[in-house]
């Protein structure tokens, strides 16, 4: 450990507001981001033990990316089928098939074709 620690890490933990929440269908809400509020100060870093471990690691925190000021915003939920997502939201999140239902939650911005997806 050259510098002290063993990995870098970048995260973005934050919390916000949504406007104009729309149902589009049994799958798909969409909405625009009113405001986000950062965890951690974006463009800070520090160096802490990483959880589980004996090692330090390196965190690096950022703005959430193609979230903030990016126009409509897509979500969907963990039934959506996978044959009515775009193929940029499915390419980026290695989904290689049209078969069956999304098995995690996702957003995605049309305009800054960012990707989102986690797991309850």
């Amino acid at each position: 450990m050259e510098y002290g620690y063993y990995a870098t890490l970048y995260r973005s933990e934050f919390s916000g507001k949504f406007k104009n929440p729309k149902k589009v269908n049994h799958y798909t809400y969409s909405f625009e981001v009113e405001k986000i509020t950062y965890n951690q100060t974006p463009g800070t870093e520090e160096i802490k033990l990483y959880p589980g471990t004996d090692q330090n690691a390196r965190y690096v925190y950022t703005e959430a990316e193609g979230l903030d000021g990016t126009g409509i915003i897509y979500a969907y939920t963990s039934a959506a089928p996978l044959s009515k997502l775009p193929t940029e939201f499915k390419d980026f999140l290695f989904i290689n098939n049209n078969s069956g239902a999304l098995s995690f939650r996702g957003l995605y911005s049309f305009d800054s074709e960012y990707h989102y997806g986690w797991r309850e």
